[in-house]
């Protein structure tokens, strides 16, 4: 038996911000039915309460590493992580009423039904 080390990626999906330039999540494959394709709009709680929010998957990276008991002619792979390439979707913005519209509209006494 030996110990190998591994990396902190190893065997993991990492969720990456394209525009922070910084893991947002990284999760044991072992933990998905499915993974994530690109296109769709995921909720990401980020790590250590930095990063959360609404992200929409851009594009997906597979990372390979030859096996290192692999005969050279043969050069069997292995995959080491897989990375998901996101970025943060804009949080609406709530709508701002003046408190003078909504006076304006509660002096009038009637509504727009009737």
């Amino acid at each position: 038996m030996t110990n190998e080390l591994k990396g902190v990626t190893e065997d993991c999906l990492v969720f990456f911000d394209r525009q922070q330039k910084v893991a947002v999540n990284v999760i044991p494959l072992d933990k998905f039915h499915f993974l994530p394709r690109v296109g769709e709009h995921l909720y990401l709680p980020g790590i250590e309460g930095k990063g959360q929010g609404q992200y929409r998957v851009d594009a997906i990276r597979h990372s390979y590493l030859e096996e290192p008991d692999s005969p050279v002619e043969r050069g069997d792979v292995a995959l080491l992580n897989i990375t998901a390439d996101v970025t943060k979707m804009q949080q609406p913005k709530p709508m701002k009423t003046s408190k003078q519209a909504i006076d304006r509209g509660s002096n009038k006494g009637s509504s727009a039904w009737g």
